[in-house]
């Protein structure tokens, strides 16, 4: 693997993130869209989200784009760079009651 300093707890993380793996969102300027591929035909779209601090899966990564899809815990699906992800350690996830897999 390669490492790359993590500012937020002062420790060295993977360099790359994957498909599945479990992130916080944080340093957003402004809400974020959601995906037009993930908005219901049928409900009213609500627009831009405030996510920073929410927690999520990481599902689909836009090359183009430089961004993850991100499957908020809050049920919400959002656009986000990478470089707003924090991957999220078992201490994280301590009040949760999940099962991690092999790309989290």
């Amino acid at each position: 693997f390669l490492f790359r300093f993590d500012a937020w707890r002062g420790r060295a993380m993977p360099a790359k993130l994957t498909r599945g793996q479990l992130v916080e969102i944080s340093g957003l300027k402004a809400p974020v869209f959601t995906p037009e591929e993930w908005r219901k035909e049928t409900s009213s779209y609500d627009g831009p989200k405030e996510v920073n601090g929410q927690q999520g899966q990481l599902t689909e990564w836009d090359e183009e784009k430089g961004q993850w899809t991100v499957a908020t815990f809050g049920a919400d699906m959002v656009a986000v760079p990478e470089s707003c992800l924090r991957p999220l350690v078992a201490e994280d996830l301590q009040d949760y009651d999940i099962t991690l897999g092999p790309a989290s």
